[in-house]
């Protein structure tokens, strides 16, 4: 009954930490692993204003450079917010980019229905109201309509035709930002009333994205982008003075979010070694105790003339069964915890493009995680097995203790204290951090405030217009029973 209960708890506890790494490595994968679901991405490079580190550019300033390029292909994004109307009466805020005429020929993005965009839809400005939708924006916001292509939306209050829902797992090239809707870059004026950043030079509002012309090399490219940049300083040192480009992978909206998300993400991994190390070394102690109580079976096999590869093997197997037994376990939780990750939606205005993947590398990292578990636990009792002595295992009397070296149960002891003490300590940390964060004093009782984001601009209000609107909003909210004061605020504090 007790070798029941240990196996249950140790399968327990191997369930809980393989199932944590999994989880925490799927995370790892989808944010820095993954490569972008586009064509050959080693051969794709995001501009980045070394000048003062920053990931936009100005719309003339990409002319400049797409136009005058031999070693690359250019195109280009923006972020934009929507309202978009897909059926009569609704209305809803999405996330979408304005992208050049060839955003998706260069990322090599085929249409799963109908047409992406093309350079004709990004000709003349205000002339082509054409959208292309996502593959899940399809899905979400008209139940997987096959009539979908030639369909009209309305996008800030104006009809747009969609003429093609891109391939499925595409959502922009950016790993974190999710984008719903895609439309030319010439439709600016309509998606964004009053933006004039296609004709201002210190307006750096896009973010440019290339792929290498067969042959080229990314030095080869960036010595080309950089004597652009030189021209373009010279010739407008009024916003471009010391211009010049760095190429770097895309997805992080240039370099900005990948030291966070890497830290993160290998902190969590890290931690969740660490935990499963020490369920490791545990249970290691426990077994290296259950071969000291075998002591005599082990000196029995030795004494028929078993060989000591036959034991370790023996003792191995068995170890690796538990392990794979705990991998079961944790396998089945790591799948429902990724499940679960992938339904939580953030308290933000931000749709979020990290979807964990229970894919190859995360199969295969979890069947490595398994086997070093598994050599790690057989591991202690294979050790104590190959310095048995015949004689006082059949005699089942132990070592003089004066003549016995540190014991190795003892040493597994310590490691496990000193590795959960510094889980604890660095969880103390973490946690009096987040403690300090929320206890910043604000200015105001965010417990008694309420937020409601509108923009009137989206759907073509003047600021006249907005005025009236904000000012009826207002004088409505006032009127509600227990509200004691509303105001109206362009960013939130």
């Amino acid at each position: 009954m007790a070798r029941r209960a240990f196996f249950a708890v140790a399968i327990l506890s191997l369930g809980l930490g393989i199932g944590a790494i999994t989880v925490f490595f799927g995370f790892l994968n989808a944010t820095l692993l993954k490569s972008l679901p586009i064509s050959r991405p080693s051969e794709v490079f995001s501009f980045v204003n070394a000048r003062n580190d920053a990931p936009s550019h100005s719309y003339p300033n990409y002319l400049d450079f797409r136009n005058g390029a031999k070693t690359f292909d250019l195109s280009l994004y923006n972020f934009v917010r929507v309202s978009a109307s897909f059926a009569p009466g609704s209305s809803q805020r999405l996330w979408g980019n304005t992208v050049a005429g060839n955003y998706f020929q260069l990322l090599g993005v085929k249409a799963a229905m109908g047409r992406t965009l093309s350079p004709d839809d990004d000709l003349k400005r205000g002339a082509h109201p054409v959208a292309v939708l996502t593959y899940g924006a399809w899905q979400r916001h008209l139940g997987s309509n096959p009539d979908v292509i030639g369909r009209k939306i309305k996008i800030n209050g104006m009809d747009y035709t969609v003429v093609g829902v891109a391939e499925k797992g595409f959502n922009g090239v950016e790993r974190i930002f999710q984008s719903d809707i895609f439309i030319p870059i010439a439709m600016t004026s309509q998606v964004q009333p009053g933006a004039t950043f296609l004709d201002q030079r210190d307006s750096e509002q896009t973010f440019l994205i290339s792929r290498l012309r067969p042959g080229v090399t990314p030095e080869h490219a960036l010595s080309e982008a950089n004597a652009i940049a030189t021209r373009i300083a010279s010739q407008h040192p009024e916003s471009n003075e010391g211009y010049r480009i760095r190429l770097v992978e895309p997805g992080w909206a240039g370099d900005f979010l990948r030291g966070g998300v890497t830290t993160f993400s290998v902190a969590l991994l890290v931690a969740a070694i660490i935990i499963l190390f020490v369920v490791c070394v545990n249970l290691a102690g426990i077994l290296s105790a259950d071969a000291s109580v075998r002591r005599k079976e082990t000196a029995i096999r030795l004494a028929v003339g078993a060989s000591h590869v036959h034991l370790i093997r023996q003792l191995l197997a068995e170890s690796l069964l538990l392990a794979a037994s705990g991998a079961a376990l944790g396998l089945t939780l790591a799948w429902w915890g990724i499940e679960a990750l992938n339904k939580l939606t953030p308290p933000i205005d931000i749709s979020f493009n990290t979807v964990i993947e229970f894919d190859y590398r995360v199969l295969f990292f979890s069947i490595a995680v398994t086997l070093a578990t598994g050599l790690i636990l057989g591991l202690a009792p294979a050790w104590q097995a190959t310095r048995t002595d015949l004689q006082l295992a059949m005699k089942k009397e132990v070592a003089d203790p004066r003549k016995r070296r540190l014991p190795l149960r003892d040493i597994l002891i310590g490691i496990q204290v000193a590795l959960s003490v510094l889980l604890l300590a660095t969880s103390g940390l973490m946690l009096r951090s987040l403690q300090n964060s929320l206890d910043i004093p604000l200015g105001f009782k965010p417990s008694s405030a309420a937020v409601i984001g509108i923009d009137p601009s989206l759907q073509g209000y003047d600021k006249t217009r907005q005025a009236i609107f904000q000012k009826t909003i207002l004088d409505r909210l006032r009127a509600l029973p227990g509200i004691e004061s509303v105001g109206v605020a362009d960013a939130l504090p």
